[in-house]
């Protein structure tokens, strides 16, 4: 049967229609290489930045690469090429708590093959652990001050002694203790609640010694008290005694007697 030079086209327009359908299905979408990484590696002090890099290349057009982090895209970079990369860097975790965290961290290459649009995902996933301890106030140590009257004491005298602290976040407690040579005698605990700044005073009871020493110590969360060295801060002062000058014999209101020579 002889086909009509019509019929001829209308088969060629068809079967090509087909073999580029195919081709277009069939073509192989890929990227020759992708990285995901997390700098710096575990584990990762509290609060410390931490970056996710994806990268990919190959020979399919690369659109945009998307950063999942923990099921959520944080940063999306358009691409329109054949390699790039991109990076997202933030603080991990942001918790409130103790403990060590696990991050689940993905990287979706969205590709394009000649002019057919795909939306093919090549996955790398990466997870990072964490080590932390307590809440964010705790990468700033609060900010104590002292002083003492008086500024010059003598052996014997009682010193007021006060304590000024603040913080980026909240206050919690503010201690100040004596050592005696054995054991620290607690001398005031002033606690606070929802102020980030707070006074403490303490009478320092006399000394006959050469000196004193009050130790005082700030800390601005209850929960983690003992965590790390962020969320508390002491002091130390050795405050000197002087010895008293020497009293007259009478005061000054008297006039001291003073003996005749015996007559001869």
């Amino acid at each position: 049967m002889k086909i009509s030079s019509p019929a001829k086209f209308g088969i060629v327009i068809a079967v090509s229609f087909l073999a580029i359908i195919a081709f277009a299905f069939a073509a192989p979408i890929y990227v020759g290489s992708i990285r995901l990484g997390v700098s710096p590696t575990n584990p990762i002090v509290p609060q410390q930045p931490a970056t996710i890099t994806l990268s990919a290349s190959g020979i399919t057009y690369i659109t945009t690469l998307v950063i999942m982090h923990d099921n959520i895209a944080v940063k999306t970079c358009t691409i329109n090429s054949w390699s790039g990369s991109c990076s997202y860097t933030a603080t991990y975790p942001d918790h409130y708590q103790q403990g060590i965290f696990n991050h689940d961290v993905y990287g979706r290459v969205n590709l394009q093959y000649g002019n057919y649009v795909t939306t093919t995902l090549h996955e790398a996933v990466s997870t990072f652990s964490q080590n932390y301890w307590g809440p964010k106030s705790d990468a700033i140590p609060p900010v104590l001050s002292t002083s003492f009257g008086p500024s010059s004491p003598y052996k014997g005298d009682t010193i007021l002694y006060h304590a000024s602290a603040t913080d980026n976040n909240l206050l919690h407690q503010i201690s100040i203790f004596m050592w005696d040579g054995v054991n620290y005698q607690s001398l005031a605990t002033c606690t606070f609640s929802s102020q980030s700044s707070g006074d403490c005073y303490a009478t320092v009871p006399p000394s006959y010694g050469d000196y004193v020493i009050i130790k005082t110590i700030v800390w601005d969360n209850p929960s983690t008290q003992y965590a790390d060295d962020k969320n508390f801060v002491s002091q130390i002062n050795k405050i000197s005694l002087r010895d008293k000058p020497p009293q007259p014999k009478c005061p000054p209101t008297c006039v001291e007697s003073v003996e005749s020579e015996p007559k001869e």
